[in-house]
């Protein structure tokens, strides 16, 4: 690589980020949540739960790492704030099994659901502390592991399509939050709304690779049966 190309390198990147329609490493303090979506199950326990005390830890989907992630994300955001604010003035607990498990089964209490149903549970946390539990009703599922099917009706099938451009990579697609202006974006831009509700756009980076659909996660098996972390997008299709 030549000098010059070397030079050019940080403006062409100033050029790029300012054409964007928002800053992708812009921290909104006040209105940034971080976003986990957790599956909550009856039947992950041999007894269904009856009453909100005997909701234990393992109906909720993949409990542990869901709150691996929600440290970890947090652990982000205050360490990018340090500077600008005490780390304890903006998470005023720790973010623990127990902690989240508590505030789980006080929003089933509140709520007063049927908790032998299961549930889409989105919880947010906001940087001042704040704990919002939203619940929502998902269809049952035998088994949590089996992806879809053949058998899968071609009826509830997404339609898919690849974004028209290129997103850059930030904190705000490396972690779960509700700034998505990038994928609303994308979303807009992509889908011809042919059959809404039913179609979805997967987004891939500035180096040509798949990173997630707008509000679907990607998994990939090679030719060998094996999984593989991420994809070189080589097609528009």
């Amino acid at each position: 690589m030549t000098d010059t190309a070397i030079s050019t390198e940080p403006t062409a990147y100033r050029s790029f980020i300012d054409s964007l329609p928002f800053d992708p490493y812009k921290l909104d303090q006040e209105g940034l949540q971080i976003l986990s979506t957790i599956r909550y199950d009856p039947s992950l326990t041999r007894k269904v739960p009856e009453t909100v005390g005997d909701v234990k830890k393992a109906n909720f989907f993949l409990f542990a790492d869901h709150i691996e992630r929600l440290q970890f994300t947090a652990d982000f955001f205050t360490s990018s704030l340090k500077h600008e604010k005490l780390v304890e003035d903006l998470f005023p607990y720790e973010i623990t099994e127990k902690f989240i498990f508590d505030q789980l089964r006080n929003s089933l209490f509140e709520s007063q659901v049927r908790l032998d149903l299961p549930m889409k549970v989105r919880l947010l946390l906001k940087l001042n502390g704040e704990v919002i539990v939203e619940l929502h009703e998902t269809p049952i599922r035998p088994n949590l592991l089996d992806g879809l099917g053949e058998d899968f009706p071609i009826s509830d099938r997404y339609d898919l399509y690849v974004n028209s451009e290129p997103a850059l990579a930030s904190p705000f697609t490396s972690f779960k939050t509700t700034q998505r202006d990038v994928y609303t974006n994308a979303r807009n831009r992509s889908l011809p709304g042919l059959r809404p509700g039913k179609e979805e756009v997967i987004l891939f980076n500035t180096a040509n690779e798949v990173m997630e659909g707008s509000i679907t996660n990607i998994a990939v098996k090679n030719e060998n049966g094996q999984w593989v972390v991420y994809v070189e997008l080589l097609e528009r299709c």
